[in-house]
């Protein structure tokens, strides 16, 4: 079903609405070339929702308007009932309590922290704090009572110094509350220190470090203030470098986003000071010191890229002084193996991460003491985290400790006497209490053998080594260059990154020559690659005729990488070389073609294309043809479409061809507007006297995702209503009929939006793993009531202009001055530039872009083939479709 065939409101209602807009703003027009006809209904129902109810649905934004950019998935519904504790599964020997359920008048529940005195303060998401006294004996209720009502979104909460510090998200800073009469109330709320930027990927966790100092860890729409001074911090030079930019990227999501954007703050108890002390996060969301001091955090992806070669998955990273872990914006993230990145303890995989804390105060048994618990909300579960020393870093695996469907952790802390305490809630959703407590026989930490014992001494030197290292970044010591020097050669890379970046910090004319004089090879890329990130572009020759001397092709993996992105940031920050120049770095370049390693060949592709050497072309479409996986084949698309020259007419449409292939690449949303960058950039790069050559191949591209037979009009059955329903799901988890299921997927025009085990559209959220998230009850809700949960990521936006325009579709990325729209979500690479400041009114749509009505011409038993369909991911050999339970 379109959108035009919803019954959302009668046309006639629609044009009175329309027709009472333009009485307020005579002359407006709706544009229909931004609007396109199929969503032209729907703009008129966002202009209702905008004139009527809207007002009165609060929404948190940024700075500029846009909706904040939190996971989609929204487990409970404000007012329903939680899980119970018998509904969630956790490990064998610990117990779940359920504690207390929020009331109604309690707001969603988001952080927690314990006072001195063992009391739980609790963060509502819109605004205040709860204070909850646990009962000491079994009969007695849990008081709750509030002691602010002023701060908005404290995402974070720290008692440290007899003051409760938070981090409030929508009041937009680090605030200190203190009680100075003894009255037990905080009588004092003193902002210490205001937060410029968005609250979507906003103010998070806080920790008090082993210093004795605040930690406070921030998502990638909070700015450094104007004053902010990087020299003193030990995160100074950064930027995006990236050798191969693209345009499109600033019509991706939160395209305003630039380093260190996704950053760790360090500061004194009176928030005065304020360091960066490493960066390149997404939206990490929790912060925590380990048994050994050490600092970690559990990051978000951009799940929408998942299947590209920039993806990310949602991980767990050791945070060390001047880290910077790579997060860019769009196409331009980092590579994990990026040399000057540092890489992840273990990636999670789809995730949405909040809160994260060490078991180090907790009456568990010694494996989950030492642990790192990380919750995941979209997911309903607790990770335990295991870590075993690697180096001067850590190897970690996981377990699911805790998991409930629905179960959207948002903190946890453990109580005085080392039970685990947390709270599900947020969007507004249903919150409540839970404890969880080891109930089992007491397990005896086993005496280590000499192996783990060997390997925890020489741990223990490297994490000294490294800290000796840290403790030069952000200042100037005359000892930093005679001490780093040697561990440039290192073959940890957590100590090689930090003899690096202490060679950073202190002045280049003390080292230069040491660096441009140096024959270990180790040493030398290590040196140099520090010298192109502080160094002026007079350097540039010296350099390059440096990393010339190099016998590229003698080093191993690891070198090479530094070498080639040396090499990489030398162009990208000290200038484009001359002609005879690049054409030296190439013929040097080529000594590695093909490398061993598919990352070197990554970053040959680059800077052959960069470099445009004369056989570029030849020499990544041969990358291409080798290439093993998806996102490797991406990669070589993605950099052969700026090659402008050297190509010959079978290569072009050997490439043309490649890029018509890529249409079936399996990914996330954004997996089809990236391939159309591709074909759009190449397109642009050949000459116009060539194209009619490739039209053929243009025009057999895959076919989009099958549509309805319009000759085949299904009957209307009749309106159908959860309760309609609800008393026959148990129906779908046996005896269904797999093909019917699956020609209902199409006939209801579910793979227009939607894509299930790599089939369909990827318009709207995957619905391969729906059945993990949610249960048969839910998603049927889902489909019948679209608009009563609405993802953020997936709403449209009416936007009128002061030049009497209209705009509908949903925001993709902004600027400073432009938001950048995309009017119909069949069509990803149909951008729409709009200025911020001729914006006139801007309205998000309570209603969803899924029509409803979509079931209305299916009988039950379709519906409920439909339904198995849906849960068991397409598989015909899953329970549903077998005859018997």
């Amino acid at each position: 079903m379109t959108y035009a065939e919803s019954d959302l409101l009668p046309l006639s209602a629609l044009q009175q609405h329309w027709d009472q807009y333009q009485t307020r703003h005579p002359g407006s027009t709706l544009n229909r070339r931004c609007v396109p006809q199929h969503v032209l209904s729907l703009a008129l129902v966002v202009l209702v929702s905008a004139c009527t109810s809207f007002a009165a649905e609060p929404t948190q934004r940024d700075d500029s308007g846009k909706q904040g950019d939190y996971d989609q998935w929204k487990l409970a519904k404000s007012g329903s009932p939680v899980t119970g504790a018998a509904e969630i599964s956790l490990l064998k020997g610990f117990r779940i309590e359920l504690l207390r359920v929020a009331g109604k008048d309690e707001g969603s529940w988001i952080s927690l922290e314990f006072d001195p005195r063992g009391r739980l303060i609790v963060a509502r998401e819109d605004q205040g704090l709860l204070r909850m006294t646990l009962p000491r004996k079994k009969d007695e209720a849990i008081r709750i009572e509030s002691i602010n009502d002023t701060l908005l979104e404290c995402r974070g909460l720290l008692y440290a110094y007899d003051s409760l510090y938070t981090n409030a998200n929508n009041s937009k800073g680090l605030y200190r509350l203190r009680d100075t009469n003894g009255d037990d109330r905080f009588d004092e709320v003193k902002l210490l220190r205001a937060t410029a930027g968005g609250v979507g990927h906003g103010r998070n966790d806080l920790a008090l470090g082993p210093d004795g100092r605040i930690y406070l860890i921030h998502g990638n729409n909070v700015q450094l203030p104007q004053d902010f001074d990087p020299a003193g911090s030990p995160v100074a030079y950064y930027d995006v470098d990236r050798l191969l930019t693209c345009r499109q990227d600033s019509s991706l999501f939160d395209a305003s986003v630039l380093p260190p954007a996704g950053h760790v703050i360090r500061t004194d108890r009176d928030g005065r000071a304020w360091e960066l002390v490493a960066s390149g996060f997404r939206n990490p969301f929790g912060i925590d010191f380990g048994p050994d001091g050490e600092m970690f955090t559990f990051d978000a992806d951009m799940e929408w890229d998942a299947g590209a070669p920039w993806y990310r998955p949602c991980r767990v990273n050791h945070i060390t002084s001047g880290g910077d872990y790579g997060w860019r914006q769009g196409t331009g993230k980092w590579r994990a193996w990026y040399p000057d990145s540092l890489p992840s303890n273990l990636d999670v995989g789809l995730a949405s991460p909040t809160a994260v804390k060490f078991g180090t105060q907790s009456h568990f048994p010694p494996r989950y003491r030492r642990a790192l618990f990380i919750l995941d909300w979209a997911y309903g579960r607790i990770l335990a985290v295991h870590m075993q020393p690697n180096g001067a870093s850590y190897s970690c695996q996981s377990e699911t400790f805790v998991r409930g469907r629905p179960l959207n952790v948002t903190d946890l802390a453990f109580g005085p006497k080392g039970a685990m305490y947390f709270v599900i809630g947020g969007r507004r959703t249903q919150s409540a209490l839970y404890r969880v407590s080891y109930v089992g026989p007491r397990l005896e930490e086993p005496p280590p053998s000499n192996v783990d014992l060997q390997r925890k001494r020489l741990a223990a030197t490297a994490r000294a080594i490294r800290r000796r290292l840290e403790a030069f970044h952000g200042r100037q010591d005359p000892l930093a260059i005679d001490v780093a020097w040697p561990h440039l050669a290192s073959c940890d890379p957590w100590i090689r990154h930090a003899a690096r970046v202490a060679v950073e910090h202190q002045p280049l004319h003390t080292w230069r020559e040491r660096a441009l004089s140096e024959e270990n090879p180790t040493t030398t890329v290590t040196a140099l690659l520090a010298m192109t990130r502080v160094a002026k572009p007079a350097l540039a020759p010296r350099i390059l005729a440096k990393l010339a001397m190099l016998e590229l092709g003698k080093l191993d993996e690891v070198d090479q990488r530094f070498a080639l992105r040396t090499y990489a940031l030398a162009f990208i920050r000290l200038g484009r070389p001359d002609d005879a120049t690049a054409v030296r770095v190439a013929k040097h370049l080529r000594i590695l073609y093909p490398a061993k390693f598919p990352t070197v060949n990554e970053q040959l592709a680059e800077l052959f294309v960069y470099l445009e050497t004369p056989d570029a072309a030849t020499n990544v479409l041969a990358l291409l043809s080798n290439a093993q996986t998806q996102e490797e084949k991406l990669h070589y698309l993605f950099v052969l479409r700026q090659l402008h020259l050297g190509w010959t007419a079978a290569q072009r449409k050997t490439y043309f061809r490649w890029i018509g292939d890529a249409r079936q690449f399996q990914g996330a949303r954004y997996m089809p507007q990236f391939v159309d960058i591709v074909k759009t950039d190449a397109l642009a790069a050949v000459p116009a006297a060539e194209r009619p050559a490739l039209a053929a191949i243009l025009k057999s591209n895959v076919p989009p995702a099958s549509a309805p037979d319009p000759n085949v009009k299904r009957p209307f059955v009749r309106r159908w209503q959860l309760d309609d329903l609800a008393g026959s799901l148990d129906a779908a988890s046996h005896g269904r009929n797999y093909e019917r299921g699956k020609a209902l997927f199409t006939a209801a025009s579910c793979d227009r939006c939607h894509q299930l085990a790599g089939q369909g559209q990827l318009v709207g959220p995957d619905l391969t793993k729906v059945a993990a998230r949610f249960g048969r009850r839910d998603i049927l809700e889902a489909i019948l009531l679209p608009s009563k949960v609405v993802g953020e990521k997936y709403r449209n936006v009416m936007i009128a202009t002061d030049d009497g325009r209209m705009f509908v579709g949903g925001i993709v990325g902004s600027d400073e001055q432009t938001l950048f729209l995309r009017p119909d979500p069949m069509l990803p690479e149909h951008v729409v530039r709009i200025e911020k400041a001729s914006i006139e009114e801007q309205h998000f749509s309570l209603t969803s872009p899924m029509p409803a009505g979509a079931l209305d011409t299916m009988t039950k038993e379709e519906i409920l083939d439909l339904l198995a369909y849906i849960e068991e991911a397409g598989d015909a050999s899953r329970a549903n479709f077998k005859k018997t339970p």
